[in-house]
Parts: structure tokens; C-alpha cells; sequence
């Protein structure tokens, strides 16, 4: 599995484009942008969102260098607190159960559902194991 900056390198020197350019997309400055390629910070679901839909690609490319087989339509898509509320009642398990298997508090679960924050890198993985979907159906990206 590729790291998210080589990832966010690559394809950045493959279309030619600037790190400004990447750090004006998601209203940023360029050495914002600079701390994902070197690995200083992990971009917020919205960038995620917003590079693998400049690069046309998906979320899971983006993380783990792997292509996925599914069309996402770049329009559409669930805001990330309504889809794991949807993806958690489908499977019929509580709050509770999803900040256990997550190994955090019910709180910051809690946190996660009312959009007040977001989970990091590691946690949104595991999510997306424990829901069954790709990335990109985790962060509300719907197949065409």
C-alpha cells in the first residue's frame, strides 16, 4: 500500500500541476497543502473529496495506490456524519459498538455522527472494514 503523499505527489507531477494550485483548491495556501506531501498533517475528508474529484479518481486510490472498480458520481454526495449514521443502523449496531470495534470514546463517535468532528486517517479505515465499503462510499461518494 502506497502512502497518501506519494500518492498526492504522483499524481500532482503527473497532471502537472502546482502545490499552490492544490492548496487554493480546498482554500488553503501552498505550504498547507506541503504538510500532506511531507506527511505533517492528513488531509480533512473535504480535501480528500475535493482531490480525488480533480484527479478523477477515487478516495481509495488516493490512500492506498490501489484502483477500486466502481464509477463514483463526483455530484453526489452524503454528507460523511449522514453516512455512518446510515451505514451503522444498516448493519444494526449502536454507537457504542462502533466506538468500541474503533477503540475510542462513545463521545467522539458521538462526535463524528453530528458532524463536530472527524476521524483521522487510521479510524476512517477501520470504518470502512467494519462497514463493508470502499472509502469513497464511506466519505458519501455514490456509484453513478
Amino acid at each position: 500500500m502506497e502512502s497518501l503523499s506519494k500518492q498526492l505527489i504522483q499524481l500532482r507531477k503527473k497532471n502537472n500541476v502546482t502545490q499552490r494550485r492544490l492548496g487554493e483548491l480546498i482554500g488553503k495556501s501552498e505550504q498547507a497543502y506541503q504538510k500532506y506531501e511531507y506527511e505533517r498533517a492528513k488531509p480533512p475528508i473535504e480535501a480528500l473529496l475535493i482531490y480525488a474529484t480533480f484527479y478523477h479518481t477515487s478516495i481509495h486510490y488516493l490512500v492506498t495506490g490501489t484502483e477500486v472498480e466502481e464509477n463514483y458520481d463526483e455530484e453526489n454526495v452524503t454528507p460523511f456524519s449522514e453516512r455512518i449514521k446510515e451505514l451503522r443502523k444498516k448493519k444494526h449496531i449502536t454507537q457504542k459498538q462502533v466506538a468500541a470495534e474503533l477503540g475510542i470514546r462513545y463521545t467522539a463517535y458521538q462526535a463524528y455522527e453530528y458532524g463536530k468532528s472527524e476521524p483521522n486517517l487510521d479510524h476512517l479505515l477501520q470504518l470502512a472494514d467494519l462497514f463493508h465499503v470502499t472509502l469513497d462510499e464511506l466519505l458519501g461518494r455514490n456509484e453513478k
